[in-house]
């Protein structure tokens, strides 16, 4: 696992797109994650890339998907990953254990909105908020 790496979750990017509370910080969040070795699964990629779909066309959605995730390494969903979220009786939502297990694989700590989804993974990688991501990891 890389010593520096973290991963942003999808909730980070969606508060960002609908900008719900907290948007701001998970703004700075995201761009201090890019200055540090930053990760995204592939399926969050898809996930940002068809909220955006529903509110414009098809190219501007590519075009702002691919500018959001500028500067980040897309980590891959394997089937060990899949394979490993089915059998991730410790998180409930199995988009999340994806989400997990993909970070586990290539980062040391995973920023998220929803830190309770992954409160009973917490001994297996860092779980962070975004504030408490800028509070740790300064610039």
């Amino acid at each position: 696992m890389p010593n520096e790496a973290a991963f942003v979750d999808a909730n980070i990017f969606i508060d960002i797109a609908r900008k719900r509370e907290g948007w701001s910080s998970s703004a700075a969040a995201l761009a201090r994650v890019k200055k540090k070795n930053g990760f995204v699964s592939a399926l969050t990629v898809a996930i940002v890339y068809f909220i955006k779909l529903r509110s414009m066309s098809t190219q501007r959605a590519r075009q702002e998907t691919q500018e959001l995730i500028h500067g980040l390494r897309v980590a891959p969903v394997t089937e060990e990953t899949i394979d490993a979220a089915f059998a991730a009786s410790n998180i409930e939502d199995f988009e999340d254990a994806i989400q997990f297990h993909c970070a586990k694989a290539v980062a040391r700590v995973l920023v998220t909105r929803n830190k309770r989804h992954y409160t009973s993974a917490q001994n297996e990688l860092e779980i962070s908020t975004p504030e408490e991501f800028l509070n740790k990891y300064p610039d």
